[in-house]
């Protein structure tokens, strides 16, 4: 004998019941945005993300000048190099990119339950008639021509003041690690923090137009206390910012404003390079 039926709806009734409730199930928010914008964090998450970088800003700079202290070193002592301040604060920033990349992690793998990188957008490049390496070689003549024209452009407005970020560049050891840093690590985690994890919900609130202004905006900001004084040299980072947010915008991959950034400081540096004779003709 076949066990009775628990559910006292029939068939018909059954299929019309499921198909109500799959009516009404809840609809994301975010189900009229491309793809690239659906990412599962809010405007609530970027506040806590902010309050979580001031608090590791304060927290790494101290546990460095700790660790120095501990070797019996003050590298902000009065009368020490610039190279020695230089590379206290490479450290601290080095430091600092880590923990907020750790806290991304945690964040969108465990909290979210989200893949990691694709979900910050770095997918793979959209297909086109080129192939992938003249694809990726055209970004980074792309980056490097764009360096180009801005170095031309900064070198006709030029400066009414020394600019901070100068002082990283009077010494050979600090001049090669900071020049390194632009170009293997800053573009990963400045492209991951900006156009990865900000500008999505910008772009989603501010629509895609004011999300590329905005977020340009701001990452010309971040760099404005090493050009300070130069204020021509900020617009034009600025503009730099925003040319690299629309390359994500309008390829809806992190990776091509990464390989577009990448190219830009890569030109940077060799340029540096060249034109100190290695580093070893360096400005005072």
């Amino acid at each position: 004998m076949n066990p009775p039926d628990m559910n006292p709806l029939p068939p018909e009734g059954r299929l019309e019941s499921e198909s109500t409730a799959a009516v009404q199930a809840p609809v994301s928010p975010y189900e009229n945005f491309p793809e690239d914008l659906r990412v599962p964090w809010n405007w609530g998450d970027l506040g806590y993300f902010l309050l979580v970088a001031l608090a590791a800003f304060f927290a790494v700079g101290w546990s460095v000048l700790f660790a120095y202290r501990l070797f019996g070193v003050n590298p902000l002592q009065v009368g020490g190099s610039n190279g020695e301040r230089a590379i206290f604060f490479l450290v601290n920033q080095t430091a600092l990119d880590v923990v907020l990349m750790l806290y991304l992690f945690a964040h969108i793998r465990y909290q979210l339950g989200a893949p990691f990188w694709r979900t910050l957008g770095w997918r793979p490049l959209p297909a086109s008639g080129i192939p992938r390496p003249a694809f990726y070689s055209l970004c980074l003549a792309a980056g490097s021509s764009l360096a180009l024209m801005v170095t031309v452009t900064s070198n006709l407005i030029g400066k009414h003041t020394k600019l901070p970020i100068e002082t990283l560049l009077t010494e050979r050891r600090s001049t090669i690690l900071f020049l390194l840093m632009s170009v293997l690590l800053a573009p990963l985690v400045e492209e991951t923090l900006f156009r990865g994890y900000l500008y999505p919900v910008l772009a989603r609130t501010f629509r895609v137009p004011g999300g590329i202004v905005i977020t340009g905006v701001l990452f010309g900001l971040l760099h404005a206390a090493q050009l300070w004084g130069g204020w021509g040299q900020i617009a034009l980072l600025i503009v730099v910012g925003i040319l690299f947010t629309w390359a994500r915008a309008a390829s809806r991959t992190v990776f091509v404003s990464f390989l577009l950034h990448f190219g830009y400081n890569g030109f940077l540096f060799f340029g540096f390079m060249i034109g100190t004779g290695g580093f070893r003709n360096l400005p005072h």
